[in-house]
């Protein structure tokens, strides 16, 4: 974002807004497209209601506030437009067959969307809580959370019901979150 449009921006001037919009809005519909095209669900009215949400979101009064004006404002709209992707999938209450296919907002940055959010030890005790898991609990693991699997594909791959599968998910979750409260499986 141009320097002299900063701190106008943070005030809210609609001149300034108008102009980030113009400068941003090509770039926020071609991530926003790109995505909603490799998860099948592009249409014209997903995408002009996902945009104006990416829009509203970033032009609120907290989130102008929380730019600072030192970095891009690329990178910042791209994270705010992978959140709302998430929040809409969520709401419409459809998986994310490729959770991969978020990433390449990060991709049109050129940038990481998060640093690195686990730590050696952390990983080294969930590889052991996996590792000492029952046979059927491993292949949900394995099919949901390696693969990422959408739900009903891992249930005819395990060979049981789709409520099965989640009973089978919410015992794993359980068990892991024991694992880490209490340090065993």
């Amino acid at each position: 974002m141009e320097s002299a449009l900063v701190g106008p921006f943070r005030l809210g001037d609609r001149k300034a807004l108008e102009r980030v919009y113009s400068l941003y809005i090509r770039d926020v519909q071609q991530s926003v497209r790109s995505v909603l095209h490799s998860l099948g669900r592009l249409t014209s009215a997903d995408l002009a209601d996902l945009v104006q949400e990416v829009f509203l979101r970033a032009f609120s009064d907290r989130a102008r506030a929380q730019y600072d004006g030192a970095r891009d404002y690329g990178p910042f709209l791209t994270t705010i437009a992978r959140n709302v992707v998430i929040d809409w999938s969520r709401r419409s209450c459809r998986e994310i067959a490729a959770p991969n296919i978020l990433e390449s907002f990060a991709e049109r940055v050129g940038e990481e969307l998060d640093p690195p959010a686990f730590d050696a030890a952390l990983l080294a005790n969930t590889e052991a809580y996996v590792a000492g898991l029952e046979p059927d609990l491993r292949a949900v693991h394995h099919l949901r959370f390696v693969e990422g699997m959408p739900q009903r594909q891992a249930a005819d791959a395990i060979g049981v019901t789709r409520q099965s599968l989640r009973t089978l998910e919410k015992k794993l979750l359980h068990g892991f979150r024991h694992h880490l409260r209490d340090g065993e499986p």
